[in-house]
């Protein structure tokens, strides 16, 4: 497997680029075939993701708790969140800081959202 394409300066260590960033940047470094390059960026991501997922979710559960009430709906709101952060995880993870904030903000937005729709 092709190791990650690291940006050349310790500025931007960690730095994560979106897919068609990626395609752009293999290009220009002369890779010809840019799959193995992207797989490995993708699994870089969804590890990312998997040990922050793991590490976290007792704590939005909690959260979650907190907000609903239930644990059942806890549950479905942690689920929730981790969907929608998943899908930004590249961006989240580019940004550098905590997720774990921007994690309970998705949540009580969408907890805001679903009350607001069964009123």
């Amino acid at each position: 497997s092709a190791p990650f394409c690291p940006p050349a300066d310790e500025k931007h260590r960690g730095w994560l680029p979106g897919p068609r960033k990626l395609d752009a940047a293999c290009r220009v470094w002369g890779v010809d075939d840019i799959r193995p390059w992207r797989d490995a960026w993708t699994k870089k991501i969804r590890e990312a993701f998997d040990a922050f997922a793991r590490a976290r979710i007792p704590a939005l559960l909690r959260f979650g708790y907190a907000l609903t009430g239930s644990t059942s709906s806890a549950a479905d709101l942690v689920q929730e969140a981790l969907a929608r952060m998943g899908a930004r995880w590249a961006q989240i993870a580019h940004d550098g800081g905590d997720p774990e904030p921007y994690a309970r903000k998705v949540m009580a937005n969408t907890w805001v959202s679903w009350w607001r729709r069964s009123t």
